[in-house]
């Protein structure tokens, strides 16, 4: 069945979002980008500050939507996806990452949403995060593991093991500590970034 996707800017309940007191709502729906053409459902989302761009991996139409966001407009789809779910835009060498669960595939582009290279991981590539200190792609993989990439040379340059496929995963730059949500093994994973 084939749905209207719609990207929400900034969406809650007025209600939800004004503190106590305060008539002034904290969030407020600035507009809605319609995502015309794409079937089933979307996932991860990125911004790509250079060119103020919205970058939506559209998992159930396999293809990756780059938003212009001041005009609210597609300025171009990648197609030919296989289950796209994670993306990033990895400003140092200008090229947009996207993580594909069907193929198991980190798929590169340049800015402009021509094809840079693949790097192949196996299985149901999911999540991506970007290391502000290296400028790697960290991207979360099969059933337990986190690959670090370097996205300039198109390889895979660290394997991070874990007890289960990681669902989700935040970086703390700061002291580079990785936070990875590993349901099936029902715990959180702490990773030193440094001596992993």
């Amino acid at each position: 069945m084939h749905w209207r996707m719609m990207v929400a800017i900034m969406l809650l309940p007025t209600f939800l979002a004004t503190p106590a007191g305060s008539a002034e709502p904290l969030l407020v729906l600035e507009r809605t980008i319609p995502l015309d053409g794409v079937a089933g459902r979307i996932d991860h989302l990125a911004i790509d500050s250079g060119r103020q761009r919205l970058l939506v991996a559209e998992l159930g139409n396999g293809s990756v939507d780059l938003i212009d966001l001041p005009s609210g407009k597609a300025v171009r789809r990648i197609t030919g996806l296989k289950e796209p779910q994670g993306v990033a835009w990895l400003s140092g060498p200008d090229l947009i990452a996207v993580a594909s669960a069907g193929d198991g595939t980190l798929r590169l582009f340049k800015g402009d949403g021509s094809p840079a290279g693949v790097v192949a991981l196996g299985d149901d590539a999911d999540n991506i995060r970007v290391d502000p200190l290296t400028g790697h792609a960290i991207v979360g993989y099969g059933q337990g593991g986190l690959a670090v990439i370097d996205a300039v040379a198109g390889r895979k340059i660290a394997d991070i093991r874990l007890p289960a496929h990681p669902e989700g995963f935040q970086l703390r730059p700061r002291d580079r500590r990785i936070f990875v949500n590993v349901p099936d093994a029902r715990q959180i994973a702490v990773i030193d970034l440094d001596s992993a």
